[in-house]
C-alpha cells in the first residue's frame, strides 16, 4: 500500500469488497455520521441557542466563539470530501 490517491482509492475498495460486511457498514455509519454531525447537528445545535436566547445568560464571547466554529467546522468537512479529488 502506498500513500497516494490511488493506493487510497485501492484499500477503500478493499475494505468494502474483500474484508466484510461489518467493517463496510462501520465505514458508512461513520461517514453518514460525521456529515450528519458536520452538516445537521451542528447548525441546529447553533439555531437552538439563539432561539431559546441561551447566547444572553453567558458571557457573550462564549456566543461568538460558538458560532465561529460552525463556519470552521463546515469548511474543514467539505474539504474532507474534496480531498480525493485533489489528490487524484
Amino acid at each position: 500500500m502506498s500513500p497516494s490517491g490511488d493506493g487510497a482509492f485501492a484499500f477503500d475498495e478493499y475494505i468494502m469488497r474483500d474484508v466484510g460486511i461489518w467493517l463496510g457498514l462501520l465505514r458508512y455509519m461513520h461517514s453518514t455520521g460525521a456529515s450528519a454531525f458536520s452538516f445537521v447537528d451542528l447548525p441546529a445545535h447553533c439555531c437552538g441557542g439563539i432561539m431559546t436566547g441561551s447566547y444572553q445568560k453567558r458571557v457573550a464571547d462564549l456566543g461568538c466563539s460558538g458560532m465561529t466554529i460552525l463556519p470552521c467546522a463546515d469548511a474543514e468537512a467539505f474539504m474532507g470530501y474534496l480531498l480525493p479529488w485533489v489528490s487524484a
